[in-house]
């Protein structure tokens, strides 16, 4: 996995405002890992690690995003936790991937099976007795939000859902 430093990074994002009507909004940035389902077709697999980092003014900054970031990457998880569906920004106590204080990263459903599906990840191995890499899986789908590669891992929500 690869950190680059940027600096003033901003990530426009569009968002529902009413009805059919849909608004565009941007937001600066602290670290930002693109899936890479984002572009499965066109991104090379040596570039899927990449994480930029763009501010790290604090211990605790540095400590938090250099953790979330590979938790987006790794995991293939949004801003979410227990009862916290998927955001671009989610202002709440609880999970690692949440913007709080909260540093749980649990295996059960309730909390979104995150450690679970940390050790499903396509990004990790184990040796395997001869010292060679066993490597997790792949993608079976292109790695979008569902990939059946997490199985049961992955939490179901109604998108429609106010």
């Amino acid at each position: 996995m690869n950190l680059v430093a940027l600096q003033d990074a901003f990530y426009p994002f569009t968002e529902v405002a009413s009805g059919r009507n849909w608004v565009v909004k941007s937001v600066r940035t602290g670290g930002l890992s693109f899936p890479w389902y984002s572009n499965s077709n066109t991104m090379p697999t040596w570039l899927r690690g990449v994480i930029t980092i763009c501010n790290l003014s604090g211990p605790m900054r540095s400590r938090r995003t250099i953790a979330r970031e590979p938790g987006h990457k790794v995991m293939n998880v949004s801003h979410e936790y227990m009862n916290t569906d998927p955001d671009f920004e989610v202002f709440a106590e609880g999970g690692l991937m949440l913007y709080g204080k909260g540093e749980d990263m649990l295996a059960g459903k309730s909390g979104r099976w995150h450690l679970k599906r940390l050790h499903l990840s396509p990004f990790l191995y184990r040796h395997k007795p001869d010292g060679t890499k066993l490597w997790n899986e792949d993608d079976r789908e292109g790695g979008h939000y569902y990939d059946l590669q997490y199985g049961d891992k992955s939490v179901k929500f109604d998108r429609n859902a106010t």
